[in-house]
C-alpha cells in the first residue's frame, strides 16, 4: 500500500491531522529535554516538531515520501523503514 496523498486524505482528510498530539504529549515526561528520541512512522513530523520545541533531540523515520514532502520539519525526518535500521 502506498502511503501517498490518497492514503492520507482517505484516512484523515489531510496529511496534517494533528489532534492526536493532545493525547500523546501529556504522557511524555517533562524530562524529554536534552534526550534523543526517534519517532518511527512519524508521518509529517508534527510530534517531532513538538518534541524539538521542548528541547529534545527528536528525529523521525518515515516510509512515505509524500509525508516527508509535506512535513513541518523535513530536515529532521529521514526516509526509511525501521526494518532496515542495524
Amino acid at each position: 500500500m502506498p502511503f501517498d496523498q490518497v492514503f492520507y486524505e482517505s484516512l484523515w482528510g489531510s496529511i496534517h491531522h494533528h489532534d492526536y498530539w493532545q493525547f500523546i504529549m501529556p504522557r511524555i515526561p517533562a524530562a524529554v529535554a536534552q534526550k534523543k528520541i526517534l519517532d518511527v512512522g512519524c508521518g509529517c513530523g508534527f510530534l517531532v516538531q513538538q518534541l524539538r520545541e521542548l528541547d529534545a533531540d527528536a528525529w523521525g523515520l518515515e516510509v512515505s515520501q509524500y509525508a516527508i514532502d509535506n512535513s513541518h520539519v523535513p530536515d529532521f525526518i529521514k526516509l526509511g523503514d525501521v526494518r532496515s535500521i542495524p
